[in-house]
């Protein structure tokens, strides 16, 4: 559960995965969603969204992506559709530090970003990540453009938003635009 000011967001959700060829997996998910939205839209909906993620290893150290998502209910619309399709890359390098980067285009708008992490040492990595987004709300387009700077064992150190256009959502309300999967 998360809630910021008047807004909430609860969810719940059932995953499998399995290798299907010596290179290849599929995923599956089927998420349930509760969202209550006061700041910016009065509306209160619950979704079921149901996603298939394909990963398939090119090399030892790089995997391509892509992911599909469809909302299964929407409670009468008062869910607002959450469709959405992925592509994405991601390269391993040395003592398993990465980079990778993503695409997202789907019904509540699109997202694209590139991070990267650095294992310093066993007990120490150095990630960092860049997002543009861009939502899509009652036929209102925000965009926001989000950095996350973070270092060590999983403790982030700064988060950055910059608002590009119009008055933008929180970071942390605008997650339910990238696919539900595998987040």
């Amino acid at each position: 559960q998360a809630e910021r000011g008047a807004d909430q967001f609860d969810q719940a959700q059932l995953q499998a995965e399995m290798r299907i060829l010596e290179n290849d997996s599929l995923a599956v998910e089927i998420r349930h969603t509760r969202e209550k939205h006061r700041s910016l839209s009065d509306y209160d909906g619950n979704g079921t969204l149901g996603a298939v993620r394909y990963t398939h290893r090119l090399t030892p150290s790089l995997d391509i992506y892509g992911i599909g998502q469809a909302t299964l209910a929407n409670d009468g619309g008062k869910y607002r559709n959450n469709d959405a399709f992925t592509l994405g890359s991601r390269y391993v390098f040395g003592d398993l530090s990465s980079v990778s980067a993503e695409a997202t285009q789907g019904a509540r708008g699109n997202a694209y970003s590139v991070n990267g992490e650095y294992r310093v040492a066993s007990d120490h990595t150095l990630y960092g990540g860049y997002t543009f987004i861009t939502i899509i709300m009652a036929r209102q387009v925000i965009t926001e453009i989000s950095e996350v700077i973070a270092c060590t064992n999983s403790k982030v150190v700064g988060n950055v938003s910059v608002n590009a256009s119009k008055p933008t959502l929180a970071r942390t309300t605008v997650t339910h635009i990238q696919p539900a999967v595998f987040t």
